[in-house]
């Protein structure tokens, strides 16, 4: 017999699962006609074969009926109402299940807060599988979301920015596919917010940045609730080890320094020291990054996978602060002054830039995007931010995120370079993302019909930032609504 704990979950693995509904569909002529739509994307139950299979008699006798299967699913989770002739479809699989009988949960036992479903496998009917939601397709894109019978696969994504309390209004927001989220505190609200997200069916990749480390615990507010977990993580597990100085940029006393906007008390972000991270401990950074990707402060929808800021191939002066009386949050010792001073880019890297050319943190850097892929396996990926040349054969792996893809300096000599270099490099895989920074000009000058225009012809992905201005925010949120408008021509969402 199958067991199960006395809580909300069972010992059974959880299995992702589509709901399509049948409707009956006007045929514009008097008539209607049946048709299977989606209604859930992602719906998480625990499926098992029934132990008992139903006989059915016959003018010829008793003949075995087609297997019958069982599945639970915590509603506080899903959020989402299943009835009787509902269609499970697990796309992983390529099997369906007609839902035929439904137990609702009743208030008492946690067991009991369960829905129970008894389904019946269908044998004939199921739909082809090879393109299913997250599912990778023949390209490695693991983009292409199957429409319900009559709708057209989906290929045109719409991706959404979200750090700290911006995710408490997700629901408020035209609608989006994804979300990148910045996690920096283990905040409930935050979680809460998270979790409802990914129960209606958005996906959402965890946010990091890989250049450096942001400030001490006490000026960060890690050090009590809520926690910054990942940051914590690092700080004693890396940059530090218990509490002495471990893996830093760090000659005499001092340490190179990220350029760029101070905290409160004059501190500023060390930048990480990937050419002296062994490969051990670079190791244990990925799979804690994974860890906390798949549980983020313990609520159980994983991630779709991660979003890495600032990937660089070589350490490049302009990251490094220049100001010689900067200081770091830390000094030898965790939390403990004096603080470390800053450390100059010519410091740095005749200290551990390979003479200039950068070998060692470049191969530190190759190894980690190489990792971070095998870590997630073959339908989540890395988004990188960053990068986009090749420096002695190395080329940081797509898929990448094209910030500011209409006038990005990185890309170009000039606009139209910077414009048409973006669109080309966009195009070959779909998973990046067409990315357009909304200033206080109006949404015209920046680039963003034409960003439009580009991501309808060839599909993938596309975003949109803003400057931190009144005016940008507001153009952001107009572009944001003509994306949705053109979903919307797709029907999606159905």
């Amino acid at each position: 017999m199958v067991t199960f704990t006395r809580t909300s979950k069972s010992l059974l693995p959880d299995r992702v699962v589509r709901v399509d509904r049948r409707l009956r569909i006007d045929d514009g002529m008097g008539g209607t006609y049946p048709k299977h739509q989606t209604i859930i994307q992602r719906y998480h139950v625990r499926l098992w074969p029934e132990q008992h299979q139903r006989r059915e008699r016959v003018e010829l006798g008793e003949q075995e009926a087609i297997q019958d299967y069982r599945a639970v699913a915590d509603p506080t989770r899903n959020g989402k109402t299943v009835m009787i002739g509902d269609r499970f479809f697990d796309q992983k699989n390529n099997e369906c299940y007609d839902v035929v009988a439904v137990k609702r949960p009743r208030p008492g036992l946690a067991y009991s807060a369960l829905i129970h479903y008894e389904l019946r496998l269908v044998k004939d009917g199921c739909p082809d599988a090879a393109a299913g939601y997250g599912a990778a397709t023949a390209g490695g894109t693991g983009n292409a979301v199957a429409g319900a019978a009559g709708r057209p696969t989906q290929t045109h994504f719409i991706m959404r920015h979200f750090s700290g309390d911006e995710i408490l209004t997700w629901a408020a927001h035209p609608y989006f596919d994804g979300a990148i989220f910045n996690l920096q505190y283990d905040d409930a609200a935050q979680l809460a917010a998270l979790q409802a997200m990914a129960a209606a069916g958005r996906r959402w990749w965890r946010y990091y940045t890989i250049l450096d480390y942001p400030f001490s615990g006490t000026e960060f507010g890690g050090l009590v609730a809520p926690l910054a977990t990942w940051f914590n993580w690092f700080r004693d597990n890396i940059q530090f080890l218990g509490s002495t100085s471990h893996r830093r940029f760090r000659v005499a006393n001092t340490v190179a320094l990220f350029e760029g906007t101070p905290a409160g008390d004059g501190q500023q972000r060390e930048l990480i020291a990937w050419p002296v991270i062994t490969a051990g401990e670079r190791a244990a950074i990925v799979a804690q990054m994974v860890a906390l990707a798949d549980a983020p402060g313990g609520i159980s929808i994983p991630a779709a996978g991660v979003f890495w800021d600032q990937s660089w191939l070589n350490l490049e002066s302009f990251f490094v602060e220049s100001n010689l009386l900067a200081e770091s949050g830390h000094g030898n010792l965790k939390e403990t002054p004096p603080r470390l001073t800053a450390l100059d880019y010519a410091g740095t890297e005749a200290a551990f830039g390979d003479g200039g050319t950068w070998n060692t943190h470049r191969a530190a850097l190759m190894a980690l995007y190489s990792e971070i892929a095998t870590a997630l396996g073959p339908t989540r990926y890395a988004i990188k931010n960053g990068d986009h040349r090749t420096i002695s054969g190395d080329t940081i792996p797509k898929p990448w995120l094209f910030e500011n893809a209409w006038n990005n300096n990185i890309d170009g000599a000039t606009q139209p370079i910077r414009w048409a270099n973006a669109k080309a490099g966009f195009a070959t895989d779909a998973r990046n993302i067409l990315s357009i920074r909304c200033e206080t000009q109006a949404n015209a000058m920046i680039g963003v019909p034409e960003a439009l225009a580009h991501w309808q012809e060839t599909g993938g992905w596309i975003s949109f930032t803003d400057d931190d201005s009144v005016q940008g925010i507001a153009n952001r949120e107009t572009a944001y609504l003509e994306a949705a408008a053109v979903l919307a021509a797709m029907g999606i969402p159905s």
